[in-house]
């Protein structure tokens, strides 16, 4: 689930009445529209708006592409196609803030697996020619994950969390462990989901104590871009976190 630029609609992939997944998108809060915006052969997932908020990417399962879809003709009400266009082979695409590239987990046309737990970055304009790996040669990683400014991304890696530049260089380890990481929208903290691992270098979380204490299944957890100030965010531990993301709060004007 992910939200617009705009803050006024959401966008998320939903499981339809033949059993595939779909992109949807409803207006926020009010909920009061819901449009399907997909309908292929295999599960459309992982959406991810342009920074215009008229287009999103997203992934196919089953043809193993991304493509990009106007939604000029959904929101707007103009005359768009609404046939979707082939970006690369890939999955879990994530749009630049600049709007310039998508950083996405990689496929291979020769072989499936190929160049799985490989993440590129390709240059929209310039196309497939630009895509370059960002990630260390030899560890596998995923969801990669833009920075609100734009220059920096965080990918999940079987060694730990890292943050790295959108040329590959500037790579430096977050953490040790953790996964699925979100920034938040003023890129002062990344939120990830954890395990007991880390929660031991904490100590008890204020306002635990006895087994509650003691972290058995995942947890959200929170850390600053440079490392420091990690924070456990769930208390309770029977609730095993699979799915979270920011919600963009405006303050209340004092006028």
């Amino acid at each position: 689930m992910v939200w617009s630029p705009d803050k006024r609609w959401l966008a998320f992939d939903e499981s339809t009445p033949s059993g595939n997944k779909d992109i949807y998108i409803t207006d926020w809060p009010a909920q009061s529209k819901l449009i399907r915006v997909t309908n292929a052969l295999g599960d459309d997932l992982y959406p991810s708006w342009s920074p215009d908020g008229n287009r999103i990417t997203y992934e196919n399962y089953y043809d193993k592409y991304i493509y990009i879809l106007d939604l000029s003709c959904f929101l707007l009400n103009r005359v768009c196609d609404p046939h979707p266009s082939v970006v690369t082979k890939g999955s879990n695409p994530v749009w630049s803030p600049d709007g310039k590239y998508i950083a996405y987990e990689g496929y291979s046309e020769l072989c499936d697996t190929c160049n799985r737990g490989k993440i590129f970055v390709i240059d929209l304009e310039m196309g497939e020619s630009s895509r370059q790996m960002i990630n260390p040669e030899g560890i596998n990683c995923n969801w990669p994950r833009w920075a609100p400014y734009g220059t920096r991304l965080t990918i999940n890696c079987a060694r730990g969390i890292y943050i790295v530049n959108s040329d590959g260089t500037g790579l430096e380890q977050l953490i040790t462990a953790g996964d699925m990481t979100e920034w938040s929208p003023d890129g002062k903290l990344i939120a990830f989901r954890g395990d007991k691992s880390l929660d031991s270098n904490l100590g008890k979380p204020v306002g635990m104590t006895g087994m509650d204490a003691e972290l058995t299944s995942n947890a959200l957890f929170t850390i600053r871009p440079d490392g420091t100030e990690l924070r456990r965010m769930t208390l309770n531990n029977y609730q095993n976190v699979q799915i979270f993301f920011w919600i963009p709060y405006e303050p209340v004007s004092s006028h």
